[in-house]
């Protein structure tokens, strides 16, 4: 699933910077690469701002608002009507469609060529639902696609993907959602055997696809308690025709915006049916799953723009474009993840040596490459221009990412169960010094998990815990704790236990 892991535990973040390197042997062909980079980002910018003055004008009309009767539908207790295109902002909005139009704009098919090579991980599988590693949901980025899409950039917004039309009704427990016609499975690699010539043919996605997947989630027979932990508010997923969606949940949590509009659909043609293609019983369907035949073939298929290819353990995994994704792809024929380099320093080494395109330097490699110099091949750091680094024979850039690192405290434990506690380490934990000794400047202190670029996190007034070690005494002194045995620890009785502060 494409959502956010939330953690209950009181968290200090780290946002991490990471560098990502990419490989120009000709001075030429990252001349153009350059030039075509910045002109693809001025289109992008004007496109951008077109698209705000178009909003602020439509925002600005008069909305018509639709009858009772025309173009409504009942759900529940409240109505689904028709959208005015001024309220298309992204926004979820109760009573109206409110996803962002499909974007092609940026799609240009004659760019479209060449394979990129990186590192991947070997999957201990690949079913959407019994996996949840990361290398597993990288996989399924490729291969499937979810009902609405979110950016980084502006995740507070959704776009239209696998659904057309987003409805929030009955304050915000009813998602009623129009699934794209005419989208397509992808067949399989092993239908083109002859005991599998049952998987050989034409099957279109429909409502119930996402159905399917979320019973499976729900059935207690299916080992994913981690996901099912996420829907235990879902209280029904009802196919009301072959294109209309429609989830409703037990109470407003605002989580179910996130778990609805970013389903993934699963292949029930393949996941009902034996490897002969006959029907399992229904009943039998949530306990044979665990232990699915096409899971064990190692197989995986989707809706989205690239198809499994090729996948060998501990060396290969390939994709290649799929000819009749709905749309639009990214610029590039086909991907190729090497598996076979586990370690940073041989990744950099094959780097350098051309085997793969791309390559994120881990810290310590990029105090060694780019600021102590010891790879003439890269240009050195220059912190008035942010792309100094594209003018080496080997292009580095340093780009944020959607990502943070933290240390929790563990409030079940009983050393973190009083706050003042865990207010006194908070104000001990040296964020500045880490990100500076340790990380090298790759990286900024936030305050929350939320991307400090997000529209949501503007509004957040929240106080860090600067680096105070006279005011973390302080709060373990007025908390009780203190060293009563003289051996260097502080310590406390808990609950009539003695704990020490280690």
């Amino acid at each position: 699933m494409k959502v956010l892991r939330i953690l209950t535990l009181a968290v200090i973040a780290l946002l991490m910077l990471v560098i990502v390197v990419d490989r120009w042997r000709a001075p030429e062909q990252m001349r153009k690469l350059v030039e075509s980079t910045d002109a693809l980002r001025a289109s992008i910018e004007q496109q951008t701002q077109e698209n705000r003055l178009l909003r602020q004008e439509m925002l600005a009309r008069p909305v018509e608002q639709p009858s009772a009767t025309a173009g409504s539908a009942t759900s529940g207790t409240a109505a689904v009507a028709t959208t005015a295109e001024s309220k298309r902002d992204g926004r979820p909005t109760l009573g109206v469609n409110f996803l962002l139009p499909y974007d092609r704009s940026w799609f240009h098919p004659e760019w479209l060529k060449g394979t990129t090579r990186g590192f991947g991980e070997t999957a201990k599988g690949f079913n959407l639902i019994l996996e949840n590693s990361a290398t597993s949901h990288d996989v399924h980025d490729r291969v499937t696609d979810s009902l609405c899409n979110q950016w980084p950039a502006t995740a507070q917004q959704w776009t239209e993907g696998l659904a057309t039309s987003a409805v929030i009704t009955d304050d915000y427990k009813t998602y009623t959602l129009t699934i794209r016609k005419g989208v397509i499975w992808q067949r399989p690699r092993l239908a083109k055997r002859s005991e599998f010539a049952w998987l050989d043919k034409d099957v279109e996605l429909t409502a119930h696809d996402f159905v399917f997947f979320l019973n499976l989630v729900k059935a207690p027979e299916v080992e994913c308690p981690e996901l099912r932990n996420y829907y235990d508010d879902l209280e029904k997923a009802e196919a009301v025709d072959d294109y209309t969606l429609r989830l409703t949940w037990k109470r407003k949590v605002y989580t179910s915006v996130t778990y609805s509009l970013g389903l993934n659909p699963l292949p029930r043609h393949v996941y009902t049916r034996n490897r002969d293609g006959s029907e399992i019983p229904q009943k039998q369907v949530p306990v044979v799953f665990n232990k699915h035949w096409f899971d064990e073939e190692k197989e995986v298929i989707g809706v989205g723009p690239y198809t499994l290819s090729e996948y060998e353990p501990d060396k290969v995994t390939r994709f290649k474009r799929n000819p009749r994704y709905w749309g639009a792809p990214l610029h590039f024929e086909s991907f190729e993840w090497q598996l076979d380099v586990k370690k940073s320093d041989p990744m950099l080494v094959a780097f350098k040596n051309g085997q793969v395109n791309s390559y994120s330097l881990d810290p310590a490699q990029y105090k060694s490459q780019i600021l102590d110099h010891n790879e003439p091949r890269f240009a050195k750091l220059d912190p008035a221009n942010p792309k100094a680094g594209r003018s080496g024979e080997l292009g580095w850039e340093k780009v944020k990412t959607n990502a943070y690192t933290y240390i929790g405290w563990n409030m079940r434990s009983a050393l973190f169960s009083d706050r003042a506690v865990r207010r006194a380490m908070s104000h001990a934990f040296p964020r500045e010094r880490i990100i500076r000794e340790v990380y090298h400047g790759l990286g900024e202190t936030v305050e929350s998990d939320i991307h400090p670029d997000n529209d949501y996190a503007k509004g957040l007034k929240l106080e860090p815990f600067a680096f105070d070690l006279k005011r973390s005494s302080e709060l373990l002194k007025e908390a009780g704790w203190a060293d009563s045995d003289g051996d260097g620890w502080l310590d406390k009785t808990v609950a009539g236990q003695r704990v020490p502060l280690r």
